[in-house]
């Protein structure tokens, strides 16, 4: 006992002598950090508090905690047209935000929402990386925002996944980037009764299916397209009712479409 606690001593001495050397080596070449400093102050990094961590086919990344809100050093505070939301963007101060207790973002296309996101050091997340974000969420019109009118970010308490994200079902539909589903041949509008890697439809019936939650993909025709062409929407609005959920998925746009039922959310590398 003795013997291992004098090595461990003597092992730590020698760890400090080193970093201690190091220390006034590194500080005659002009850098203030030292060895110890590296082994033991070092943290992996982490997200924002406005963000939470998933895990998906993209690997590690951050989501907005919250629908994504107009921030302080925006000229419009609630975008009522794509106008609007032109005003915003060409306003350098304009960052968008992720915070509780605010208006949704809407009125918002597709290429507005990109650009939106890199404005704030984000991006759009992919439809696989909002999936992930959004599993957990309960599925209850008791629950969550889909059932009677827009609601400020957060106001659903309960409405949480299971990384914590608010609001993934239902208050307004949220804008994915599309490209990670470029090759993905839809199937016909219906209930959603499978789905693939990404949480996107992969089957759909006539009748609903309990298992996924009795959510819908809307959709216009059963054919071959590049995802990229279309706007594609997760989660459902507050009027989804039953048909809106983790599962649910409208494609039945292109790019340019806005709404007052349409928002979005970012996301940002670890």
């Amino acid at each position: 006992m003795y013997r291992f606690f004098t090595i461990v001593v003597i092992s730590l001495g020698s760890l400090l002598l080193t970093s201690f050397s190091l220390d006034a080596v590194d500080t005659l070449g002009g850098t203030q950090r030292t060895l110890l400093a590296s082994l033991f102050s070092s943290q992996p990094p982490s997200c924002p508090t406005d963000m939470v961590p998933v895990v998906s086919e993209a690997g590690t990344n951050c989501l907005d905690r919250y629908e994504v809100s107009v921030g302080d050093g925006c000229p419009v505070s609630d975008p009522a047209t794509v106008t609007d939301t032109s005003t915003n963007l060409a306003t350098p101060g304009c960052i968008p935000q992720s915070q509780a207790a605010a208006v949704p973002w809407r009125n918002v296309t597709y290429v507005q929402a990109v650009a939106l996101c890199a404005r704030a050091g984000k991006f759009l997340p992919s439809a696989g990386l909002w999936y992930h974000g959004a599993v957990g969420t309960p599925d209850s019109l008791a629950t969550c925002t889909l059932w009677g009118q827009l609601a400020k970010t957060g106001a659903a308490a309960d409405c949480r996944s299971g990384v914590g994200a608010f609001d993934m079902i239902g208050n307004v539909w949220e804008i994915v980037d599309s490209r990670a589903a470029t090759d993905q041949i839809f199937p016909a509008p219906g209930y959603v009764t499978a789905i693939d890697p990404f949480g996107l439809p992969a089957k759909t019936a006539s009748s609903s299916e309990v298992a996924y939650g009795d959510d819908y993909f809307w959709y216009p025709r059963n054919e071959a397209v590049a995802a990229v062409s279309l706007l594609v929407l997760r989660g459902g609005f507050y009027n989804s009712g039953r048909d809106g959920g983790v599962y649910s998925t409208h494609a039945g746009n292109g790019q340019n479409f806005s709404s007052a039922a349409i928002g979005f959310r970012c996301a940002k590398s670890l």
